[in-house]
């Protein structure tokens, strides 16, 4: 069995178990947000302040982690879009999820990891 095909199969099995995962499960890493406050303060700060981020599951409500990362990938910073490699967009995306107050975990945040079926929901924290 192909490596794609065993991934769908598992992952289609802990879906149906209801194994789905939630922004409370620790979906990134310290080191990784550590990185994004980084990225943040050379690549968005002049843009965006870190208020700006707040209050974050109320904007995006409903929406997945990875159409998150989408819409920063593909548009910011806005003066230079796309610039980041996948990695420094996903260092930024944890850092965000660590100043609205979801906790890390031991595993960094991938792009193969379930996030279009972590949602942001009101009141997640």
């Amino acid at each position: 069995m192909s490596g794609k095909v065993l991934s769908f199969l598992l992952l289609l099995s802990g879906t149906l178990r209801g194994e789905i995962p939630n922004l409370n499960d620790g979906i990134y890493s310290k080191a990784q947000a550590e990185d994004g406050a980084e990225l943040y303060a050379t690549y968005c700060a002049h843009c965006h302040l870190p208020g700006f981020y707040v209050n974050l599951e109320t904007t995006w409500e409903g929406m997945s982690v990875l159409d998150f990362y989408y819409k920063i990938s593909g548009s910011m910073p806005a003066d230079r879009p796309r610039i980041l490699t996948q990695s420094q967009y996903l260092k930024i995306v944890a850092w965000i999820l660590a100043v609205n107050g979801f906790p890390s975990g031991n595993k960094p945040m991938l792009l193969n990891n379930n996030l279009g079926l972590i949602k942001f929901k009101f009141g997640s924290k």
